[in-house]
């Protein structure tokens, strides 16, 4: 029992309790210390549009200048306009604005889409798109369905349409592979509302649009030559860009129109583009869709090989010579009348084989040709005869010029004796 006047002793197992306690806050303070360090590894992530982002350290926020809030509100002001723009369209075509950032007009040239845009309305698989413009102007861009954005071709519409950081872009969906796309410049708010006043947003227009291309109103160019010379339309980074005319039943506008109107024709078969180009040029001298009055359940990859037979035997008959055979003219007679049961438009080819072939055929022909080839060998002979002679000729021309040498050495002789001769009559006795 201890005296009153020492204090109280703690007991020892509240002691070793206290120290417990002690270590476990110390050791819970020393962890939650080590968990507020974060270690991150996102700057060896590379990002696609924005370059190698630095998470080490972070930057020390400031306040915006006016500048910069006179920036986001003007911004913002875009993002309003292109909303309210889309807000108009027709919602039966599903529609999205896009703000334009530096990877979508600089550098990759790289536009991502919606992914909720892309898993509802747009293709799984790779796809070629058409993106038309306010004025009518075609551009073709690829879909990489993986990465649910445009790649190739992008870049060709950014520049030619001089998009710029800050724009935005409304994006309207009037077909499966195509997208009508609305510019909404930074630096022109009021030019939207000119585009709105000067469109009439409604179904009937959108299924009638003329970047619809529609096979059964589409026919060739009167002036196919115009066309053909590559000046109605560009290209940059390898892409074509199209300037669409206006589409009538006489008129076909260009020969990269004409090939989206193969191109949905055909769907997945591709033509290649020298057998195009000659089947287009058909289509121009005819002033009509070759192959317009083909069956619509005929199979896409047999439409190609009757385009691609129609051009072989277009092509043959203008390398066509006088002595092509007569079966040669048979086989592409049988096979134009083939086509042309199927409903392809080549009866104009046709025509044009039964000419060829009686001018080639023409039995009064064939007598002036053997009359001609008798003759030809006559001559040949005179010519042989000719030259024969011409060398007797000659040799007899040596013998003479020799015999005229000699004869004259002769008579010099000859002379020479006389001389002699009277010198030595005259001689003094």
């Amino acid at each position: 029992m201890s005296s009153p006047s020492s204090p109280h002793p703690i007991p020892v197992p509240f002691q070793v309790f206290h120290l417990q306690a002690e270590s476990s806050k110390l050791l819970k303070n020393k962890r939650s210390n080590r968990n507020s360090i974060k270690r991150t590894w996102s700057h060896l992530i590379p990002c696609f549009e924005t370059g190698l982002r630095h998470q080490h350290r972070k930057p020390k926020r400031r306040r915006p200048t006016g500048l910069e809030s006179a920036d986001k509100i003007f911004k913002s002001a875009v993002i309003n306009q292109a909303e309210e723009f889309q807000s108009k369209l027709d919602p039966e075509y599903p529609s999205f604005v896009k703000a334009l950032v530096k990877s979508h007009v600089t550098g990759c040239f790289w536009m991502r889409l919606p992914a909720p845009f892309c898993q509802t309305h747009l293709p799984v698989i790779d796809t070629f798109f058409t993106l038309e413009t306010h004025s009518k102007k075609l551009y073709k861009a690829k879909y990489l369905a993986s990465r649910q954005g445009l790649s190739g071709g992008w870049k060709g519409f950014a520049v030619s349409e001089r998009l710029l950081e800050g724009d935005a872009l409304v994006f309207h969906l009037i077909s499966d592979t195509k997208f009508k796309v609305y510019v909404i410049k930074e630096n022109n708010l009021t030019e939207v509302d000119g585009t709105l006043s000067s469109i009439n947003l409604n179904t009937h227009e959108i299924q009638s649009d003329p970047g619809i291309v529609d096979q059964t109103s589409m026919q060739p160019p009167q002036n196919s030559e115009s066309n053909s010379t590559g000046n109605s339309g560009r290209v940059v980074d390898g892409f074509p860009i199209y300037e669409e005319a206006t589409l009538s039943p006489n008129t076909v506008s260009t020969f990269e129109n004409f090939s989206i109107v193969i191109n949905d024709l055909l769907k997945d078969y591709e033509l290649p583009r020298h057998i195009k180009w000659s089947y287009y040029k058909l289509c121009c001298s005819q002033d009509a869709l070759l192959h317009e009055q083909l069956p619509q359940w005929m199979n896409h990859i047999l439409v190609g090989g009757i385009i691609i037979e129609t051009v072989t035997i277009a092509d043959a008959l203008r390398q066509c010579e006088l002595s092509t055979p007569k079966e040669e003219f048979a086989v592409w007679d049988k096979t134009l009348s083939a086509l042309e049961l199927l409903g392809m438009n080549v009866g104009f080819l046709r025509t044009h084989q039964h000419r060829l072939q009686r001018i080639v055929h023409d039995p009064e022909v064939a007598i002036v040709k053997q009359k001609c080839l008798e003759l030809c060998a006559e001559n040949s002979r005179a010519e042989d005869e000719i030259r024969s002679l011409t060398a007797r000729l000659v040799e007899m021309k040596k013998v003479h010029i020799k015999r005229a040498t000699d004869i004259d050495n002769l008579k010099s002789k000859l002379s020479n004796h006389e001389i002699r001769f009277q010198e030595l009559v005259h001689t003094p006795w």
